[in-house]
Order: structure tokens, then sequence, then C-alpha cells
């Protein structure tokens, strides 16, 4: 059994959007994957990148998506 809680992270965007209480996980999610559970995964998760493609995974209740994590103004892990 996984005791392993699953982070949630209130993600600001640069355009003032905000995604509340959402799971993060990887840019390639695996078909019953968890999220991120630990302050570390989800701080690499969102480290920003000077060119290429990096992308995060976010769900909350009302939405799922991807965004590219130079799009993150700011995020709050709860």
């Amino acid at each position: 059994m996984n005791n392993r809680k699953t982070l949630l992270v209130d993600i600001i965007l640069k355009d003032k959007t905000v995604l509340s209480n959402c799971a993060i996980y990887p840019e390639e999610v695996k078909s019953g994957q968890e999220g991120f559970t630990t302050v570390g995964e989800i701080n690499d998760a969102f480290r920003k990148v000077p060119w290429g493609r990096r992308y995060i995974a976010f769900q909350n209740e009302m939405i799922n998506g991807h965004t590219h994590v130079n799009n993150v103004e700011y995020y709050v892990i709860k």
C-alpha cells in the first residue's frame, strides 16, 4: 500500500490565470499514475528552462491539461 499523498499546488500563470488545487504530473502521464508527492519533485517540475520544450501536466476537480513551465508566474505548494 502506498502511504505517499499527492501534494496540491495553486498555479498562477503569467496571464494571471489561477489554477487552484492542482495535482502535478510529469509531461507524459501514464494511466493510473499518481501526482508528485514531495516538494522536491514539484520544484524540479517547475524549474524554468532557457530554451526548448518543458511542460508539466496538471489536474484539479474541473480541468486537466499541460502548460509550459515558462508560462508560470509562480506557484504555491499547499
